[in-house]
């Protein structure tokens, strides 16, 4: 007998579209965000993935350097990953200026792998939310997993990703 899945928590419906010549990838997409704690969520999480990249200062290129990666030397700017949100809605209303930066696992000030978004309204135990983002991401040249090499591209199925919990 198989194990029953644990509830989904959010959905993605994305569309996205690569500019070889600028290795970018322009999307939006919508998350439908159930709350599945029993407490109501005043704000949102987003892990961009893709910031983790972004430059030597990130918490994940940080802890890198400690192990002697020779990834990062030489990297031109232009050569860096990341993904900038354009604009964000939660339940309809425009949260593009309350997005911040934080660093829930260290004090590195300058990560940008965890955006928080404070709601107007909370969302309550069992309740949803539909959240439309619209961004822009870069695509890094070839670190293990992800990036471009000339005309060659190694993009996760969802590229670039990004998560939600509450906060």
């Amino acid at each position: 007998s198989r194990t029953p899945r644990a509830p989904r928590a959010a959905n993605h419906h994305t569309a996205a579209g690569l500019d070889p010549a600028a290795r970018t990838i322009a999307g939006s997409e919508t998350i439908t965000w159930r709350n599945l704690t029993s407490r109501a969520a005043a704000d949102l999480q987003f892990h961009l993935y893709w910031n983790a990249w972004k430059d030597t200062r990130s918490t994940f290129r940080c802890e890198r350097a400690l192990s002697d990666s020779r990834e990062d030397r030489g990297r031109r700017p232009d050569e860096w990953a990341y993904i900038d949100i354009a604009s964000i809605a939660v339940g309809g209303g425009d949260r593009t200026a309350s997005k911040r930066f934080i660093a829930p696992d260290n004090d590195t000030p300058d990560d940008q792998k965890v955006m928080s978004v404070t709601l107007e309204q909370p969302v309550g135990p069992g309740g949803t939310a539909a959240i439309p983002i619209t961004w822009t991401a870069h695509v890094p040249r070839a670190f293990p997993r992800t990036g471009a090499t000339g005309p060659s591209y190694v993009l996760p199925l969802r590229c670039p990703t990004i998560g939600i919990r509450p906060g």
